[in-house]
């Protein structure tokens, strides 16, 4: 569905002027009034001096009635003349200013410079409209079109995202003010592809700064897409770099939760399988994720540490084996008799222990 078409023609038989008001033309003033004393030659002496003087083709004014001009301008528009069309509806506003066609003139001639591609002067026009008609019934039009010239003009990811963040805030608020319009559903279709192009800008810039290990730097870029952009398919990797910005910067109890929030809502998901690869190798046995090292839990196992066992360590500090409790043995000559401990007593000391 085309939205971006202006009103219908202008019907002449809703316009009964039978005797419309006619101004004289300045060739009609010129011959009639001042200038009847001035002689023939002193005529053509300044006729001669304002040819040579004149640097414009404007055409002397001329009244004419509203369905006439409005008409005329939709046909230069038909015939994909954009900057005559544009001219043509000013030219209604200016010589019908309180004819109810003045205002549709103005909505038509943004469209005529819309087709053009003369973005900025649409957004400056409709801008202006819809500050001097704020309850006319095509305000949720004129916002429209504002969102869609900076939806036209967005770049690629690499570039500044001004423009999408201008549209996304332009559809916002037709969605907050005229929800129920034709406009707005298509305005819905668009903020998710403008949420997804701004999540994707973030992404990059995050991915630079984690590849120069700014964590700090890094970290709330990703943070932005999954606050801001959460329904945008980049959600679930910004989870995963969340959790490498944290590893990266020692805050152990930050990446757990990360990870386990990425479970939580993506189970199924590649970048939670690398989240968990990440922050609990020993218990994924289809990622490796070792980190070589000389102590702690890996190397008294025999093995190298994970990065579960190094982040176990930052709390727990050096590990010592633990010490092997015996049961106690009577000796004779003691007035008492202890009672030796069960193997269940020594599990439950060792856990206790532990």
């Amino acid at each position: 569905m085309d939205l971006a078409k202006g009103p219908e023609r202008a019907i002449k038989e809703e316009y009964n002027d039978k005797n419309p008001i006619r101004y004289k033309t300045v060739s009609d003033s010129f011959v009639n009034k001042s200038f009847k004393a001035i002689s023939l030659g002193s005529i053509l002496v300044s006729a001669l001096a304002l040819t040579s003087c004149s640097t414009t083709d404007e055409k002397a004014y001329q009244e004419r009635s509203v369905e006439e001009l409005y008409n005329e301008a939709m046909d230069k528009l038909e015939e994909r003349e954009y900057t005559r069309a544009s001219e043509a509806f000013d030219e209604v506003e200016r010589q019908h200013p309180y004819s109810p066609w003045a205002t549709k003139a103005q909505i038509m001639a943004a469209f005529s410079l819309y087709k053009g591609q003369k973005y900025d002067q649409v957004i400056a026009s409709l801008e202006s409209f819809s500050q001097l008609h704020p309850a006319h019934p095509d305000v949720p039009y004129a916002l429209y079109m504002t969102g869609l010239c900076y939806y036209e003009q967005i770049g690629p990811s690499s570039r500044d995202q001004k423009d999408a963040e201008d549209s996304l805030r332009t559809f916002n608020e037709l969605l907050r003010r005229f929800p129920n319009t034709a406009y707005a559903i298509d305005a819905k279709q668009k903020i998710v592809l403008l949420k997804d192009a701004l999540a994707g800008k973030s992404m990059d810039i995050g991915r630079y700064y984690l590849d120069k290990k700014a964590f700090q730097a890094a970290l709330p870029r990703f943070q932005e897409v999954v606050t801001r952009f959460q329904t945008t398919k980049h959600v679930e990797e910004a989870h995963y770099r969340m959790v490498e910005c944290y590893v990266g910067m020692g805050l152990r109890e930050q990446a757990l939760k990360t990870a386990a929030v990425l479970g939580h809502n993506y189970l199924g998901s590649s970048w939670y399988a690398e989240a968990y690869s990440l922050v609990d190798a020993e218990k994924a046995s289809n990622f490796d994720a070792k980190v070589p090292t000389s102590e702690g839990v890996g190397a008294l196992e025999g093995r190298e540490e994970t990065t579960m066992d190094r982040l176990r360590n930052w709390n727990k500090g050096p590990l010592k084996k633990k010490p092997k409790i015996e049961k106690p043995k009577a000796e004779e000559g003691d007035p008492i008799q202890l009672d030796p401990q069960t193997d269940a007593e020594i599990a439950a000391d060792e856990e206790a222990y532990s």
